[in-house]
C-alpha cells in the first residue's frame, strides 16, 4: 500500500473590507483578519456567511522587520498561522509550534506583517 499523501487546500482569503460582493456557486472565501468564511451562492446572488462552532484567534503584529517572528498566542494547541506581509499579501513560511502556546515563523528575508492565528 502506497504511503499517504498531504494535500493542501487553497481557497480565496484576503482581508475582509476586500471580499467580492457574490461568487460562483460553492466557491469559499476566507477573511484572514476575521476568521469567517462565506460561499458563492452563484447567478449574482450574495454572499453567504458560514457558521461553525466558537474560535479562538489571536492577531500578532511584527512592525520591525526581522526574518524570525515568535508568536505567543496562548491558544492552547497548534493553531492555523495566516502570514501577511506589510503590504497585506499572503506570505508563505516556515511554521515551528514551540508549544501549545508559542510558535516562530522563519522568514527567507527579514519582513514586518502580521500572523493571523485561528484555533
Amino acid at each position: 500500500m502506497a504511503a499517504p499523501q498531504n494535500y493542501h487546500i487553497r481557497l480565496a482569503r484576503g482581508l475582509k473590507a476586500n471580499l467580492p460582493s457574490q461568487g460562483e456557486l460553492g466557491e469559499p472565501f476566507f477573511c484572514t483578519d476575521t476568521g469567517e468564511l462565506f460561499v458563492g451562492q452563484g447567478q449574482g446572488l450574495p454572499l453567504i456567511q458560514m457558521v461553525a462552532g466558537p474560535t479562538d484567534s489571536f492577531v500578532f503584529v511584527q512592525s520591525g522587520a526581522t526574518a524570525t517572528w515568535v508568536i505567543p498566542h496562548n491558544l492552547d494547541g497548534s493553531p492555523a498561522i495566516v502570514v501577511q506581509d506589510s503590504t497585506g499579501t499572503e506570505v508563505f513560511v516556515e511554521k515551528h509550534f514551540d508549544s501549545p502556546n508559542q510558535a516562530t515563523l522563519y522568514f527567507a528575508n527579514a519582513e514586518s506583517g502580521q500572523a493571523t492565528c485561528i484555533i
